[in-house]
């Protein structure tokens, strides 16, 4: 017998939040949240929104406040809106955008796509350099490198990190990253996998890690004169390696 999603979401709802019973789906402040599966939204408050334990892939936006988020283990997009939000994207291939001021990002699994941005509103034009359209839900979101000095935690996978302006630092974990700066002083650092590091302009520090690494524009820390802690890193073996790697993408 197949349940309507309303009628679903109906019973799960009155579920009480002290019950043993798991609660299936996504919460906004310790409370279920019915009707439409994929669309969640946020207050003008602090919010706490958890979709963990979600079956689906949801669009996520805590608009005002300092929100704490979790996506489910699907694709999701994630949205933080203003204030200083955590957002941990759990597993799938994430789109995430910190917004306006200091956030944290955790990617966790997948490949994720992640931005300390100012923020994403429906728009169809294409990406490039700071700017970058990508599609979820059938629409498409535009977003920008934005303010703030966000900490963003690639985890897991080959992850693709445009930090925004600001003095941001940058772990890209596990896989073959793309890490990319801004217009202030960041710290870019690689992990494993054989990772490209752009650090933007200004005075940047780039630690490649393990792999064969790519620093560009980066004054130069860690193991090796290139600062790539092992590998076979490119780069100039001054203080500085300028230019880019050429056919290598931005961030999609």
């Amino acid at each position: 017998m197949k349940i309507p999603m309303v009628a679903l979401a109906a019973f799960l709802a009155i579920i009480p939040l002290n019950s043993s019973a798991q609660i299936v789906g996504c919460t906004l402040n310790g409370v279920l949240v019915p009707g439409d599966p994929e669309l969640i939204e946020g207050t003008s408050s602090a919010d706490v929104i958890d979709c963990s334990t979600s079956p689906y892939r949801h669009d996520i936006y805590g608009y005002q406040g300092n929100d704490f988020i979790i996506g489910s283990d699907y694709d999701d997009f994630i949205a933080g809106g203003s204030g200083n939000d955590t957002i941990h994207g759990r597993g799938g291939d994430d789109a995430i955008d910190g917004g306006a001021n200091d956030d944290t990002i955790y990617g966790d699994g997948g490949n994720d796509t992640i931005f300390g941005g100012v923020g994403a509103s429906p728009a169809s034009g294409v990406g490039c350099e700071l700017q970058t359209a990508f599609v979820a839900a059938g629409s498409s979101y535009l977003t920008k490198g934005g303010s703030g000095d966000d900490t963003i935690y690639g985890g897991d996978g080959n992850d693709c990190i445009d930090a925004g302006s600001g003095e941001d630092v940058v772990y890209g974990g596990d896989g073959n990253d793309t890490l990319e700066g801004g217009n202030h002083s960041d710290v870019l650092f690689g992990g494993p996998g054989d990772d490209y590091i752009d650090g933007g302009w200004h005075t940047d520090t780039c630690v490649g890690g393990g792999g064969n690494d790519t620093l560009i524009s980066c004054e130069l820390e860690g193991g090796g004169d290139d600062g790539g802690g092992g590998g076979d890193d490119g780069g100039s073996n001054g203080p500085n390696c300028v230019g880019k790697k050429a056919g290598h993408p931005k961030c999609p």
